[in-house]
């Protein structure tokens, strides 16, 4: 699978690659036609794609109206799932400002099209907002008196719509901001911009990492009121960041941008630690629990095990996203080359959508889940596909690369640190 995969890309070039590598040089390979350029035959698969979202949209309208709770955990399931990309591709664009990294240049455009997507989750969220009721159960006003112990103030539904607003506000503030300047560098070389840019990362930064963190609270967490975990958001930000470096890995190899294997390299790296530091996080907030073993706390993993299937799930994911991964990208030959870091990539944002799916829909409580998955996956494409939609366009509109960045000639040259 990894050969077919790898097939995307010239295998001549590999050889190449290979040869140059073991005398400690690399060979930048030539950009090849972009793959996002209007011609017949993408105006025709444009078009297609549009027909089939639209009969997933009309499929899960049914599947809302006949079952609406499961249809609503369904699309908080695909609205988290795909945000997770948003935000982690944003904390990748910010930070590789704020240290004015260099080998990240020619890849970090492919991050600020997947950044510029969140205004289309401003409007997704309405959605989340209209069925706020079947998904939380504190909105039920009869369910009160339990919560007075943990803050009726924090969960009420007029402050959590409000603290939604808020998110979106600085989320869509700092990336119009961050990706408007990147994209206007494109027109005139103007170094000043990056230094702006990079004085900005510094803020937004800071509030990327309080609103994710109190979003995860208020999306995810409190879909189970009366539990609550201290490391919560950097466990959810611990997912952002992978599905997000997986994303850009995948839309940057599509974009077939000039870059060398010294690129993919470093990907693989950053896939292969934060695979490790997730795994941290998550067996980390298992222990404490396991350990301290109160009541109050230990209904996170007493939900997801009370049925043999999610408690086969909970091993599953321990295997397909820790296990795998690990093994696979140790080996220093499969971060060197394109096929397998693509395939890695596809590998992760599939594995961590699962995740997502272990931590959101057990709280339905059915325990037959998989007889509705047709929702659920309905759901999910709709979301994807506007998603894939607005990357399309921005990759038709602007640059698939910053060609003006003050450090993109360090970029095109990345050298290995040995």
């Amino acid at each position: 699978m990894i050969m077919a995969l790898y097939r995307l890309y010239p295998p001549s070039e590999a050889e190449m690659r290979i040869r140059l590598r073991r005398h400690g040089r690399t060979r930048r390979p030539q950009p090849y036609e972009n793959l996002f350029q209007v011609t017949p035959t993408t105006v025709k698969r444009d078009s297609f794609l549009m027909l089939l979202s639209m009969l997933f949209l009309t499929y899960w309208i049914i599947c809302w109206i006949s079952i609406p709770t499961r249809a609503s955990f369904g699309y908080l399931f695909a609205f988290i799932s795909m945000l997770t990309c948003v935000l982690g591709s944003s904390f990748f664009v910010l930070i590789q400002h704020a240290v004015r990294a260099g080998w990240s240049v020619i890849a970090r455009r492919s991050a600020e099209f997947i950044m510029e997507t969140v205004s289309l989750f401003a409007i997704l969220f309405l959605l989340v907002v209209i069925n706020m009721k079947d998904l939380y159960i504190w909105t039920d006003p009869s369910c009160n008196f339990e919560l007075a112990s943990i803050g009726m103030f924090y969960l009420n539904n007029v402050f959590w719509i409000i603290r939604g607003i808020g998110y979106f506000l600085v989320w869509i503030i700092s990336s119009k901001y961050i990706c408007q300047k990147s994209f206007n560098q494109d027109q005139a070389k103007n170094d000043s911009l990056s230094i702006t840019m990079q004085k900005a990362s510094y803020i937004f930064l800071l509030l990327y990492a309080y609103t994710t963190s109190f979003a995860s609270f208020d999306w995810v967490m409190s879909l189970q009121p009366h539990w609550f975990s201290s490391i919560f958001g950097i466990y959810f930000f611990a997912t952002c960041f992978l599905t997000g470096l997986a994303s850009i890995c995948f839309i940057f190899l599509l974009t077939r941008v000039p870059s060398n294997t010294n690129h993919m390299y470093d990907f693989g790296k950053l896939l292969f630690g934060f695979t490790i530091f997730w795994t941290y996080i998550a067996f980390s907030q298992f222990m404490l629990i396991w350990y301290s073993d109160l009541p109050e706390e230990i209904g996170f993993y007493t939900t997801r095990s009370n049925t043999e299937e999610w408690w086969r799930m909970s091993f599953y994911l321990i295997f397909f996203n820790f296990i795998v991964p690990f093994f696979f990208l140790i080996r220093k030959d499969n971060k060197w080359h394109y096929g397998p870091i693509f395939f890695m990539s596809m590998w992760t944002l599939f594995f961590q959508f699962i995740h997502i799916y272990w931590l959101i829909m057990p709280i339905l409580g059915e325990e037959k889940w998989w007889y509705s998955l047709d929702c659920d996956f309905s759901a999910m494409m709709i979301v994807m596909a506007l998603f894939i939609r607005k990357i399309i366009r921005s990759c038709r509109k602007y640059e698939l690369y910053p060609k003006n960045d003050p450090f993109l000639e360090e970029s095109l040259k990345c050298e290995k640190i040995h």
